[in-house]
């Protein structure tokens, strides 16, 4: 399930700028994974063992399950510990992805439902493209301020007279 924000009271300039941030920082990583993963105990099959008895069962064993359309499931055991660990930092990643596109889309319908356009005037930075200005010229070699100053110079360059 995902987490309700409380959009209906912050103003539009606020959700403007809160989805621009989000989608500037969206990265989506490669290690994505759509799976639930179970662990089992199960009973084996040989009939005198404990495990059918009062006994402990045999386990745990770890499975990834990935459902897909009209009910079929597909299963992976996973054999090893790093099979396991990589399955867990997959999921949880596939899940942080969807909170982020769950807010994006909360605001979506909180713009909509404003009657606001979705695309609309973008939220101005502090200075003109400043974020852009700065990723362009910087330059790790010479000093900061002359970055910041040739940056200037090339994007307002002074007025001839």
């Amino acid at each position: 399930m995902s987490r309700i924000y409380p959009l209906h009271r912050k103003p539009t300039l606020a959700l403007r700028h809160r989805k621009a941030h989000l989608v500037r920082s969206f990265k989506l990583p490669p290690d994505l994974l759509r799976a639930s993963l179970l662990e089992r105990l199960l009973k084996c099959g040989k009939p005198n063992c404990h495990c059918h008895t009062t006994g402990p069962k045999h386990g745990p064993f770890f499975y990834l399950n990935r459902c897909f359309a009209k009910g079929q499931i597909q299963s992976l055991l996973l054999k090893s510990q790093e099979q396991i660990d990589q399955s867990c930092q997959s999921l949880a990643a596939y899940a942080q992805a969807q909170e982020v596109l769950d807010e994006i889309s909360q605001i979506n319908d909180e713009l909509l439902r404003r009657g606001e356009p979705l695309g609309g005037p973008q939220p101005l930075t502090s200075w003109p493209n400043s974020r852009a200005i700065f990723q362009k010229s910087l330059a790790w070699d010479d000093g900061w301020a002359r970055c910041v100053i040739r940056g200037l110079i090339q994007r307002f360059p002074p007025a001839r007279c």
